[in-house]
């Protein structure tokens, strides 16, 4: 049994990385549009390197650390989501990523619904934060979807991409989930 539940969605179902989504997972978030809207995916992407990923997911997670969840739709692949936390475990960075044929449609925004529940569902989180580069406007989107609040932008230098970016950085706290809630 793994330490990381499934989540279900009405389109959606998330569930822990396997081994075998290595490929798969090289697929998607090796294409170049995927790796360039985020600060850690490599491009190219190494081979070994989804599976060394996914292995680090069980050990985290036990730690309280980590919840990364594969976002799959009828049964395939299509992205990753996940919560990272702080050291504390009060504040959860919320990140993800989906291969470029999903794009559009909706399922960042579900699968990310269902793992804010499940973090804040948790008990232990005060905060949710999440950002995204100003290259990539549908992530920001996607976080004014989630009801999250605009903090503040920042310019900061990624080595992996070799360049600087805007960064926009977004939180969603306890309270305001519950108020979410609350009207739903």
């Amino acid at each position: 049994m793994s330490v990381i539940p499934t989540l279900s969605t009405p389109r959606l179902i998330l569930r822990p990385f396997m081994i075998a989504d290595a490929p798969r997972v090289r697929e998607l978030a090796g294409d170049h549009r995927v790796a360039s809207t985020t600060a850690v995916i490599p491009h190219p992407y190494p081979e070994g390197t989804a599976e060394a990923w996914i292995a680090l997911h069980a050990p985290a997670a036990i730690e309280g650390k980590e919840f990364v969840f594969a976002i799959t739709h009828n049964t395939a692949l299509i992205g990753a989501i996940g919560v990272v936390s702080n050291q504390d475990l009060t504040v959860g960075s919320l990140g993800y990523w989906l291969g470029v044929p999903y794009w559009n449609n909706g399922f960042a925004s579900e699968a990310a619904h269902a793992v804010i529940d499940f973090a804040f569902g948790m008990g232990h989180y005060a905060c949710l934060v999440s950002n995204y580069f100003s290259i990539n406007p549908a992530s920001g989107r996607i976080m004014q979807k989630l009801g999250m609040s605009y903090q503040h932008t920042t310019n900061r230098h990624f080595p992996l991409r070799r360049q600087s970016f805007d960064v926009l950085h977004y939180t969603l706290t306890r309270e305001q989930w519950l108020a979410q809630r609350a009207q739903t």
